[in-house]
């Protein structure tokens, strides 16, 4: 039997489904619906852990006392915003996590909204303790981004950790390496990047064509 056969016939055997479930509670059947996972993470303010979860689209920020084992929990909001941007492929903002207390609000996708800012540490070879660590061997470690916008993209260098400005409305993502960032624009952001263009982009916009599909034979039509 293939796999999906397997799995097919799993779906229809209840008593089989039944045991499994039993199995992962330790013999214990639960007597309520068991909960349904959708990506959150979390940072801690004070005494309060401000927990974002992002469902079908939509983010919304409650405020717990405690937060559950499958949440990851990040330094700050910053953390939070690159994380659930980078991994879920959203548009979401250190600002888009304060009005998402008030009440669920939608967020686009980063290839929709065309609006952030990666950066990478350029030398990782003289990072002191972690790459979350903006203090080098010999001082503050020289960053590199990379801000994207509809009109394109613009990228420099900056002594320390780049900071969002306060009227921005993108995340600011965090990379590894340049390489890290080239593969996060052209699948999140479906942009047709060459690293010449990267070089072009120093401390001037350029425009990148985006990828609108991809054919059988896995040619990518593009639009400027």
């Amino acid at each position: 039997m293939t796999i999906k056969g397997k799995r097919k016939a799993f779906s229809n055997d209840r008593t089989a489904q039944i045991a499994a479930i039993k199995k992962a509670h330790n013999g214990i059947v639960p007597s309520q619906p068991l909960p349904r996972r959708y990506p959150s993470a979390a940072w801690k303010d004070g005494d309060m852990f401000h927990v974002a979860k992002l469902i079908t689209g939509s983010l919304s920020v409650r405020l717990s006392t405690e937060k559950s084992e499958t949440t990851l929990l990040f330094p700050n909001a910053d953390g939070v915003s690159s994380h659930l941007s980078r991994i879920y492929r959203r548009r979401i903002s250190p600002r888009d996590l304060q009005r998402a207390v008030s009440s669920p609000i939608p967020v686009p996708t980063l290839e929709d909204s065309q609006d952030a800012a990666i950066c990478w540490i350029k030398d990782t070879n003289k990072i002191r303790f972690t790459i979350g660590n903006s203090i080098g061997a010999d001082g503050p470690l020289t960053w590199q981004y990379c801000i994207v916008k509809p009109e394109g993209i613009k990228s420099g260098t900056c002594q320390g950790k780049p900071r969002l400005r306060e009227d921005s409305t993108g995340p600011l993502i965090q990379v590894g390496n340049n390489n890290g960032c080239i593969v996060l624009l052209r699948t999140a952001f479906k942009l047709d990047i060459r690293n010449n263009e990267m070089v072009e982009s120093l401390d001037k916009v350029v425009k990148v064509p985006r990828i609108i599909s991809v054919d059988k034979q896995g040619k990518q039509e593009k639009i400027d």
